[in-house]
C-alpha cells in the first residue's frame, strides 16, 4: 500500500516494514530491532530496548533478556525501562541484579538503566516463537 512502498528522492522504490537494520560493506542485511519498539519517557526522550538489552546481554550469567516500558509511576506519566532477564542454570539472582545494575551504570546513560529487573525462568513466546514483549509490559505495569 502507499503506507509502506515509497519513492525516495533517489528515485528508489523503498519497502517500509518498520524494522531498524543495517546493511555493510558486502550488501549483507542486519536486521536489529523494530521501530514500534520504543520506551517514551515522561520528559518525551525515546530509548530502544535494543540498547539496554545488548549490554545486558554482555554478563555471561545472561542467557536472554528483553527490556520493556513500565509504567512511570513518579512522574504520573510516560514510561522506565524494565529487563526480564534469564539467568543460566545456577546463577545467584540477587548477585545477578547488584552485577547488572553496575553494568547497565558502566555501559549506559542514566536514562536507559531499568527501573526494575525480573528474572524469569523463560521469556514468553508468541504463535511465531518471538519474545512476547507486550505480555512483558503486562507483567511489569501489574508490578507496579
Amino acid at each position: 500500500t502507499i503506507n509502506v512502498l515509497r519513492l525516495h528522492s533517489d528515485g528508489k522504490l523503498w519497502l517500509h516494514t518498520g524494522d531498524l537494520g543495517r546493511i555493510d560493506c558486502d550488501g549483507n542485511v542486519f536486521l536489529i530491532g523494530r521501530l514500534k519498539r520504543v520506551i517514551i519517557r515522561y520528559d518525551g526522550i525515546k530509548l530502544y530496548p535494543l540498547n539496554l538489552e545488548n549490554a545486558i546481554l554482555k554478563h555471561p550469567a545472561v542467557s536472554a533478556c528483553c527490556a520493556v516500558g513500565s509504567p512511570d509511576t513518579v512522574h504520573g506519566r510516560g514510561f522506565v525501562p524494565a529487563a526480564f532477564v534469564t539467568l543460566v542454570h545456577g546463577y545467584d539472582t540477587a548477585a545477578a541484579k547488584d552485577e547488572l545494575i553496575a553494568l547497565c551504570k558502566a555501559e549506559l546513560s542514566d536514562k536507559y538503566c531499568p527501573d526494575a529487573f525480573f528474572f524469569v525462568k523463560t521469556l514468553p513466546l508468541t504463535s511465531n516463537g518471538k519474545v512476547d514483549y507486550r505480555a512483558l509490559e503486562r507483567m511489569a505495569a501489574e508490578d507496579k
